[in-house]
């Protein structure tokens, strides 16, 4: 993996570097929809799911940067945090916060009228269905008599279902929005 981008910043090196992160970004949203659909346990899709929403919520910040940060040095900055950042500095770049990502995707969304239920309330909810920890969470009891483990509080498939829905529709927005921003600056040139 390359730690450092091509320093040319700006111009039709800036426009590729921006293509070629929101390509990447938008090919994992759909490897991560193409796996949730594939897996058959509810921990492993909500962990999926979960991933999912983080992924389109970077290329929702993504699109946000483009439009209102396009050519200033904290695009430059941020497009390269974008890309290659990383939490165990593998790179030189420090990741960007997801959950920021995720709530302002989330107020856009409230912003327009989209009741999504909440994008941050259900990513909430699908991590604590992925923590190692949620049969405790939910009250955990054994039943001796039918040999098995129950939880109150299951965990409701539904939300998967929805986050997917949210995730793919959001990262549709935002690519197509990068792209026609992108067209519009190689126009101006």
């Amino acid at each position: 993996m390359p730690s450092r981008f091509d320093p040319a910043p700006v111009g039709d090196n800036q426009i590729w570097q921006t293509r070629l992160v929101s390509i990447g970004i938008g090919a994992r949203v759909l490897d991560l929809e193409d796996a949730v659909g594939k897996v058959q346990s509810d921990v492993a899709q909500a962990v999926l799911a979960r991933s999912l929403i983080e992924t389109a919520a970077l290329l929702f910040r993504l699109w946000e940067l483009v439009r209102d940060q396009w050519g200033s040095p904290e695009f430059e900055t941020t497009l390269e945090s974008i890309g290659l950042g990383s939490r165990d500095n593998a790179t030189d770049y420090k990741s960007i916060n997801v959950l920021t990502c995720i709530d302002r995707c989330d107020r856009f969304l409230t912003a327009r009228g989209y009741n999504s239920g909440g994008v941050r309330e259900i990513y909430d909810g699908l991590s604590e269905a992925g923590h190692p920890n949620w049969v405790g969470a939910g009250l955990a009891y054994i039943d001796t008599a039918n040999l098995a483990v129950r939880t109150q509080g299951e965990f409701e498939p539904r939300t998967v279902k929805v986050a997917v829905e949210i995730s793919v529709a959001v990262a549709a927005y935002a690519l197509d929005a990068i792209v026609a921003e992108l067209d519009g600056f190689e126009t101006k040139r």
